[in-house]
């Protein structure tokens, strides 16, 4: 179950989701909700052994983890592209408590330009167990059947912090 809670601040809002599954805590997070179009999206996964038990995470090879960013359906970036990893077979035991943590950023570069205003997911998963977990964010100047898609929209309103950031034709 993806759970979405806005963490108010006066300058921008925290996105977050998380997801348990088999013991372990999923948990994604980008540094805001609101973006300019071309600032930087800062994510971190974080896997938690929310059990009692220790639990054993296979990965068949060097990658641990993966992000992804999506629109309309439409993957446009993936943090693993072009990266190589080793071909080796690793086992990692998370003791009860016991966490990783991922990060990445991503450019706002989509096929050699910035992305467009609009709304785009987030994902995220831990290469061992692709869990998946998503949360929402906004780039620029969305138009509003885009904007209509998030929660808590209120016709004839823009998100705070994203004014100025009209699409270049």
């Amino acid at each position: 179950m993806n759970r979405r809670i806005f963490i108010s601040d006066s300058e921008y809002y925290v996105q977050y989701a998380f997801k348990t599954r088999d013991g372990l805590l999923y948990y994604l997070q980008t540094d805001k909700f609101n973006y300019r179009r071309g600032e930087p999206v800062r994510m971190t996964l974080i896997t938690v052994n929310v059990s009692n038990r220790p639990i054993r995470l296979t990965y068949r090879t060097g990658q641990r983890f993966d992000f992804w960013v999506t629109r309309s359906g439409r993957e446009v970036w993936r943090w693993s592209d072009g990266r190589f990893f080793t071909q080796a077979l690793d086992r990692v035991t998370l003791e009860p408590g016991e966490s990783q943590t991922f990060r990445a950023t991503w450019d706002q570069r989509v096929d050699g330009r910035t992305a467009r205003s609009g709304i785009y997911r987030v994902n995220a998963w831990n290469e061992a167990t692709r869990v998946p977990v998503t949360v929402r964010i906004v780039i620029g100047r969305p138009n509003r059947q885009e904007l209509a898609q998030l929660p808590g929209f209120v016709q004839g309103t823009i998100p705070a912090g994203s004014g100025g950031d009209e699409d270049e034709e």
